[in-house]
């Protein structure tokens, strides 16, 4: 007779991996952490492209001013539903009250300013990365890198929001939206 134990860890190992749980073959770089309390730090993190480019129309080439890697942050925070969406920040009453985004004070915003983003995606393993940001005639846009891991990589089947941050010049005017997000936001438009 097999002992309860064996039977107990077979099927755990059975349950990882019929849902794709997997350790990953490479070390996750800074920002592409796997739980909320994992990922704290506001350093810039890798540089998109690493993995596969989700979808055909998810991101292609659009003119705009890219966001230099040294000027943008990211943090994964607790996902509460599928969001998207963006503001720009003038002042520090404005700041989503993230430990990361308090070094930004009045004297930051004297000259310049933050786009925030939130971003919700299917799986806590798609990297997430403010690519560019583009004027049109009816407001600003910002264009997002979305990318799962590589072939030689396990995915997670855990939903997951990131919330992402540039800075950019103050005295920006018009409206902002994000132009690829990657899921439909649950918010109901009345």
């Amino acid at each position: 007779m097999v002992p309860l134990k064996s039977l107990l860890s077979a099927g755990c190992v059975l349950c990882l991996l019929l849902s794709g749980c997997s350790q990953p073959s490479q070390t996750p770089s800074p920002g592409t952490a796997a739980s909320d309390s994992a990922n704290t730090s506001s350093q810039p993190t890798s540089t998109p492209g690493v993995g596969n480019v989700i979808g055909g129309n998810d991101f292609a080439p659009i003119p705009g001013d890219a966001v230099d890697e040294e000027a943008r942050g990211k943090l994964r925070i607790t996902y509460n539903g599928n969001e998207s969406s963006v503001h720009y920040i003038t002042s520090v009453d404005q700041l989503p009250a993230y430990e990361e985004l308090k070094e930004y004070d009045e004297d930051y915003f004297q000259d310049h300013a933050l786009v925030v983003v939130t971003e919700s995606v299917s799986s806590g393993s798609v990297d997430v990365e403010i690519d560019s940001i583009r004027q049109t005639d009816t407001g600003n846009q910002v264009v997002l890198y979305h990318s799962a891991p590589g072939d030689d990589q396990a995915g997670t089947a855990d939903m997951a929001t990131w919330l992402l941050w540039a800075e950019v010049d103050a005295g920006i005017e018009g409206t902002w939206t994000v132009s690829n997000p990657a899921l439909s936001s649950d918010a109901v438009k009345y």
